[in-house]
């Protein structure tokens, strides 16, 4: 069961999904690709804040911001799964930073960092051959096997309900921003409902950092 959650925890949608857009193009050996990142946007904003909060048989909060479209992201999890014989509690975060991606554990005080090659690439694709947001999250749902179940009224906005094949796991996305997640696994059921939205406030940068004392863990590129 707690692997199942913590799956249902990682599953992302484009406010909440870092996937693989599909691209032809690849580099010899895993090089990094050369020049400076393009002007790709991930999100449909260029900047926002948003707060979630849990509820069924899980308690917490999750936290997420988002700078320059998605070149820079921030997501924190605080979580207790409750089962008869224990309470599981996490503390757990996600920096991206263009194309470097530290996932920390808050209470063991690492960050592994990766150099995401999908992303790398997306980076460095030719103007011409950038999908938009939109066509980014469509492909995001679709190579995460999502498909399309029509529409229902989450906090007060019209959301198109995100399906996964064969799963127990749905997603609810307005405009791009995730609204609601839910899981349902035998008797255990899991939600998690957005609690504030922010677009216009600006963003404080120094969120995007890794937190003196962490150990940095680097592992091969993706």
């Amino acid at each position: 069961m707690k692997k199942y959650f913590l799956k249902f925890l990682a599953v992302m949608a484009p406010a909440v999904i870092t996937g693989i857009f599909f691209i032809s193009c690849g580099r010899k050996g895993g090089e990094p690709f050369s020049g400076p990142l393009n002007n790709l946007k991930r999100y449909p904003y260029e900047k926002f804040h948003a707060t979630y909060e849990f509820s069924g048989d899980a308690r917490g909060d999750e936290e997420l911001v988002v700078a320059d479209y998605g070149k820079y992201e921030l997501r924190r999890t605080k979580s207790d799964m409750f089962s008869p014989e224990s309470v599981d509690s996490e503390d757990k975060g996600a920096i991206t930073l263009g194309v470097e991606v530290y996932s920390m554990d808050f209470k063991k005080h690492t960050a592994v960092h990766q150099r995401m090659q999908y992303l790398d690439s997306l980076y460095h694709l030719a103007a011409n051959e950038m999908p938009t947001a939109q066509q980014y999250f469509e492909s995001e749902m679709k190579k995460n096997f999502f498909i399309n179940t029509g529409s229902d009224t989450i906090a007060g906005k019209l959301a198109t309900r995100w399906h996964q094949n064969e799963g127990a796991l749905t997603l609810w996305i307005w405009n791009g921003i995730l609204l609601r997640k839910h899981t349902q696994m035998d008797s255990k059921s899991f939600d998690m409902t957005i609690k504030t939205l922010d677009t216009l406030s600006a963003v404080d940068t120094s969120t995007f950092r890794v937190p003196q004392g962490f150990q940095i863990i680097d592992i091969p590129k993706l």
